[in-house]
């Protein structure tokens, strides 16, 4: 078998770099430039051991994955597969149990881009952060998915063509942050109104030291409604780019590199531009201005600040006269605090900071921040921040306007043909207000892009139970319906069921020392308020070092034992009542345990992985420890532990340029590199076995992957859109695959009923001494009464046979002898 080479990667790089005077000005922001823990987090987990991602790695790793089938090819089956891939929502989130967020509305996952179309505001398009385009034609009432089979699902910039609205630009990236290397992917175009799209820019904006995505697309009016000769512009974290053929070829701007956040025209005289520049690296910021439809620019002063600048969003109406201009920026230097709203009401020439307080955006103005004019009137202003404040006498006074919509805002958007509609892009999703933003409706019933993170839990409990954390939304529960539940509000984290349902476990995230008193585990207790989670965290020390999402599992056949990592793991016998460390630091000294794994057939048996590649066994509880060697120095995300044998385990890793699959045998003493020639070398997040095959499937940031034969071949799980895979489980009494994504919410995969409980041949569910002596009956060939199955239920070893040493096997386990080498009393 071959093992995986990093020649290719390394050779696109060698190809592609830019002369090392033009990479002093396009060098790629490292973990160190990233203020925002969650984005942080997200990062360094795909960047370990070296501080920035390869440029180009995830296109190339798109690259290989369509040599493997495509994106988003069609799903072959599953052995005893009985049907494909269903969606189980959240079609929309009920958050009505928090009052943090100001509303009882349905919430969905975050919204980076909004455009309506300009004749018909029925007719709506939001761009989501990991979902896609979704698209509207009845004014929100219902959604479809218009981008789940595109190169990237992160859309952080929309524009409909003025002339010809079914024209549609979109720009792949994360807008807020300057790590736009793996979810950018160019520019999708579609020139019939969202059915198919076509990718552009690979070359000038993917394939490049310094990839880069789109945040801000402005369409030029007196060219617009070609498909060949329309000037389309785009800003990004590399400068200022320009298309004058509908967007299939784009060259950057004359001396205009830099990190430009956001681009308007004056919707009266459209040769007039604005443009906002964020400080990096010492290229310039603040606000430019250009007459000549950006052919060049002049930096504008008269009342800006001359540094400091960070996120920054303009806007502009154009009926007053002179036109109102606003601009409004996060503080640079901070990471997250104010800089100001400044406006001008003589096209730019002169500026005056208005009396707006960092109260709308509190610490986390590099975040969430948007404004948005009235087109009708440049006294009535609106900013989003945490919260959306409203201006109607030109910035001299503000009042908070968030009744019932959702926080952190992203965009601010007017209906072109109603003045007093206002849209709404948050972390939960999209909302409208048609009383310039007296009153807020939520619009996100159907739209399915919520972010879940690792941590799916199952409940084996009567009625349909997940339950699993999500970004932005808390930890949300499924009961059957595709609107899931909140029961934890803030961010979610890991979740876990005991094994009748009757109690329920999660995690927020962990960010101590500063937010130690919101993190740990949490246990749900009915009598309590807050959505009856309370915190279960005695004997754990709150400003240990830990991951941003940190793991939290219970054990497989005590579910009064869970486990809870740091960068040392803790242990709890009584239910979460008291904890203790059961290890000293498992990292290689900096990281922090990301997964924990216990043997379900041998609980002493766990595995734990770090964020700093360290990979530590132990096989009596805790006592002591084995580190890993052989494997590759990158993040760690998961282990998947044979059900039956817990010398078998699979490792994954995240991360680029080394394999990403392992294999061992022998309870982590050494491990093969299964990820073959064939397996895309892109992070790999979640790993599962399926039982009574010799399937093994891969959760990654671009869908599921999958081997037969131990990483020989590798072929694509297609039938989901292509979208990160954070977790992967199987619940053995529903016989069913579930897939955790970042950004389209859960899917199912049902197999047939051929995976039985080994050991079972009455088929009552319990395993007997009658189900032995039904098995020996079988093996010397005497009929079985109806109902009965000797195959293969009485197939005690999963030898493919039923021999009297099945029935041996069984009997033994009925007595309560340990037959845990076998596959008796498990579903396979």
């Amino acid at each position: 078998m071959k093992s995986r080479s990093v020649l290719p990667l390394v050779l696109v790089f060698a190809v592609l770099a830019p002369a090392a005077a033009a990479v002093a000005q396009l060098r790629m922001p490292a973990i160190k430039d990233i203020p925002d823990i969650h984005t942080r987090w997200y990062y360094e987990q795909r960047a370990y051991p070296f501080d920035i991602i390869p440029p180009g790695a995830m296109e190339y790793a798109r690259r290989q994955l369509n040599a493997l089938g495509g994106l988003g090819g069609a799903a072959a089956p599953l052995p005893g597969a009985s049907s494909g891939w269903t969606s189980l929502g959240p079609s929309a989130i009920d958050i009505s149990l928090s009052t943090f967020y100001n509303g009882t509305a349905l919430a969905s996952g975050r919204i980076d881009a909004i455009a309506v179309h300009p004749t018909d505001s029925k007719i709506i398009y939001a761009g989501t952060f990991g979902g896609g385009v979704w698209k509207s034609v009845n004014a929100g009432v219902t959604w479809t998915p218009m981008s789940d089979k595109q190169c990237s699902l992160y859309i952080g910039a929309l524009a409909i063509d003025p002339v010809n609205p079914n024209i549609i630009y979109a720009g792949t990236t994360d807008p807020l942050n300057g790590v736009n290397t793996l979810k950018a992917c160019g520019l999708l175009r579609s020139t019939d109104a969202g059915a198919t799209w076509t990718q552009y820019g690979t070359n000038q904006m993917v394939f490049r030291l310094g990839t880069f995505g789109i945040n801000r697309i402005v369409i030029d009016k007196a060219t617009a409604g070609s498909t060949t000769a329309t000037v389309v512009f785009a800003t990004s974290v590399r400068g200022l780019y320009r298309s004058t053929d509908s967007g299939a070829t784009w060259t950057q701007v004359s001396g205009m590199t830099g990190w430009y956040t956001d681009l308007i025209a004056n919707p009266a005289a459209p040769a007039t531009m604005y443009l906002a520049q964020r400080d990096i690296f010492s290229l310039g910021q603040g606000i430019l201005k250009s007459t000549n439809t950006g052919a060049t620019w002049t930096r504008l002063s008269g009342g800006l600040p001359a540094s400091t600048w960070g996120q920054t969003r303009l806007a502009i109406t154009s009926t007053a006269s002179p036109a109102t201009i606003y601009a409004i920026s996060g503080d640079g230097s901070t990471g997250g605090d104010f800089l100001g709203l400044y406006k001008s009401t003589d096209d730019g020439a002169t500026w005056t900071k208005t009396a707006l307080t960092n109260s709308f955006c509190t610490t986390q103005c590099n975040y969430g921040l948007t404004v948005a004019v009235d087109p009708a009137n440049g006294g009535i202003v609106y900013v989003g921040g945490l919260w959306i404040w409203k201006s109607t006498d030109g910035g001299t006074t503000f009042t908070n306007v968030s009744q019932s919509a959702h926080v952190d805002q992203h965009a601010l958007v007017n209906d072109p043909t109603d003045p007093a509609t206002l849209y709404q892009g948050s972390d939960g999703g999209l909302y409208r207000s048609t009383d310039r933003g007296a009153t807020w409706t939520g619009l996100n019933a159907g739209m399915v892009t919520a972010l879940f993170v690792k941590g799916l839990a199952v409940s084996n409990a009567n009625g349909y139970q997940l339950m699993g954390g999500l970004q932005d939304n808390g930890t949300v529960e499924f009961l059957g319906q595709d609107q899931w539940k909140m029961v934890m509000s803030g961010d979610g984290g890991s979740s876990a069921y005991n094994k009748i349902g009757t109690t329920a476990w999660t995690q927020y995230v962990w960010s101590p020392p500063s937010l130690s008193q919101y993190s740990g585990p949490q246990r749900r207790d009915p009598t309590a308020s807050a959505g009856g989670f309370v915190y279960k965290r005695t004997g754990i020390d709150l400003t240990d070092r830990g991951a941003f999402y940190p793991p939290l599992v219970m054990d497989p056949v005590n579910d009064q034992t869970l486990y809870f990592g740091t960068y040392r793991l803790y242990k709890t016998t009584n239910n979460g009542e008291a904890w203790t460390t059961i290890s000293l630091d498992l990292s290689k000294a900096t990281g922090s345990i990301n997964v924990v794994k216990v043997a379900p057939s041998d609980p002493k048996v766990i595995y734990v992985g770090t964020s700093d590649g360290n990979v530590q066994v132990t096989a009596d509880g805790g006592t002591t420890w084995t580190a890993s060697t052989g494997l590759p120095n990158r993040f760690v995300t998961n282990f998947a532990i044979d059900i039956t044998n817990p010398l078998i385990a699979y490792v994954t890793f995240s991360g680029f340029g080394t394999g990403h699959v392992y294999k061992t045998t022998n309870r982590g003493s050494s491990w093969t590199n299964i990820s073959g020639s064939q397996l895309p070398d892109a992070p790999a997040n979640a790993v599962a076995i399926i039982p009574g095959t010799t399937e093994v499937e891969v959760g990654t940031d671009q869908g599921i992957l999958r081997t037969i034969n131990d990483g020989s071949t590798w072929s694509v799980f297609g039938g989901l859109p292509t979208v990160e895979v954070t977790d992967l489980l199987y619940d053995v009494s529903r016989k069913t695959l579930y897939a955790a994504t970042y950004g389209r919410g859960v899917f199912s995969y049902p197999l047939s009923t051929n995976i039985v409980l080994r050991g079972d041949v009455t088929g009552d569910a319990q395993i007997t001494a009658v189900d032995a002596q039904a098995a020996l009956n079988a093996a010397v060939g005497l009929a079985l009464p109806t109902g009965y199955k000797a195959s293969p239920n009485g197939d005690a070893n999963c030898d493919g046979q039923v021999t009297a040493l099945d029935a041996q096997i069984i009997l033994s386990f009925v007595v309560g002898l340990n037959v845990t080498q076998f596959c008796v009393g498990f579903f396979r």
